[in-house]
């Protein structure tokens, strides 16, 4: 089952973060643009690469009525689309890959608060028309949406009342939602907190390994080693 983390800015509560992970590796197309030093001309490249996670950002506002703007209609759909840009609320939907999917099920999740979607690859541009929008409200919608796409859990799987989706107050890697461990700081065994950063100040320990190459006895099983060598199933001792 895809899974949904959010995460409000604390410095712009009209801004969110939703971390979508994928039941297993989905193909998801990309496009990078290079350019060459003495040469004006842009280039890109399309390809596609397998991925456990996609990455939403979403930022609504009030906006009010404007007579010039222009809206490209895309084709007949059988509904109405004015030129004029009516009062309400605007909100920007930003993904950090292409999924046409996801795309999809965000679309009609927002059409359930009567917010149309000009869609793009990377970005939806939405609106929902309000005489008398307000950031107030702005705020209630915002969190009503990602609700409705995420379920009651943050990004790291706490409710509001501080007790993870696993049933407990703490989440699998033994912290609670103040990113507290089990061992009372806020530092697990092998020196990492719960966004996965050493007390070294990097995502690496002094070894080269990250918080994922290891399991609960603190031995290496993975090939996340920031050198990219396979370790599978070799014992290592932090």
């Amino acid at each position: 089952m895809t899974e949904f983390f959010r995460d409000f800015m604390p410095d712009s509560p009209l801004e969110a973060i939703i971390t979508v992970h994928y039941p297993e590796k989905r193909e998801i197309f990309t496009r990078d643009f290079f350019s060459k030093y003495d040469d004006p001309k842009i280039y890109s490249r399309d390809y596609s690469e397998l991925r456990y996670s996609n990455v939403m950002t979403l930022k609504i506002e009030p906006t009010q009525k404007q007579w010039i703007s222009n809206w490209n209609k895309p084709k007949d759909t059988g509904r109405t689309q004015n030129s004029n840009f009516e009062s309400g609320y605007s909100l920007i939907v930003r993904f950090d890959l292409d999924d046409t999917n996801l795309r999809s099920y965000v679309i009609e999740r927002l059409s359930e608060f009567e917010f149309g979607s000009l869609p793009g690859i990377y970005t939806l541009h939405c609106h929902k028309n309000d005489p008398a929008p307000t950031e107030k409200e702005a705020k209630v919608i915002l969190q009503s949406i990602i609700e409705r796409i995420c379920g009651k859990y943050d990004y790291l799987g706490f409710d509001d009342k501080g007790l993870h989706r696993n049933g407990t107050e703490w989440d699998d890697q033994g912290f609670n939602n103040l990113g507290i461990h089990k061992n009372g700081t806020k530092w697990n065994d092998q020196g990492f907190n719960n966004l996965g950063i050493h007390k070294n100040g990097t995502k690496w320990n002094d070894q080269g390994f990250n918080k994922d190459s290891y399991n609960e006895e603190g031995i290496n099983y993975e090939e996340l080693h920031k050198n990219g060598d396979f370790l599978d199933d070799k014992e290592y001792d932090p």
